[in-house]
């Protein structure tokens, strides 16, 4: 069952399927997600940067530190995706509806997205330039 578009609008039928066709959904997807995630980090590390230039070279050092973290740790929670769905399907025998899919997938971002918010509002309390 290919899948072309990131939040697409295809119906999903119930027909039985097996975990690489759920797999391969949420992979489908993966690269659009890292993609926001790093637009998020990227543009995050740069103003810790500018923030920090000056004030304590350590600093930087941590800030991409725990960015790659977050990077890893976000990629691996996001198999958790295609696995909740597996277990769901092993379970009811159905798979997600799109709207659930479309729905988790945004939350996944989001949730990817917020430490990069903390780091930087982290830097501006730190060195008082709040």
């Amino acid at each position: 069952m290919p899948y072309d578009d990131l939040l697409d609008e295809n119906q999903i039928d119930n027909t039985p399927v097996d975990n690489s066709t759920i797999i391969q959904w949420w992979e489908a997807r993966r690269g659009e997600y890292n993609k926001i995630v790093a637009f998020a980090g990227v543009p995050s590390m740069l103003i810790i940067g500018f923030i920090a230039r000056s004030q304590l070279g350590i600093f930087i050092g941590l800030a991409i530190g725990f960015s790659l973290g977050f990077l890893l740790f976000y990629n691996i929670a996001y198999i958790g995706l295609w696995i909740l769905e597996i277990i769901y399907y092993k379970l009811l025998g159905k798979l997600l509806s799109l709207d659930v899919k479309n729905l988790l997938f945004v939350l996944a971002v989001i949730a990817s997205c917020l430490p990069f918010v903390g780091l930087v509002l982290g830097a501006f309390t730190i060195f008082g330039l709040y």
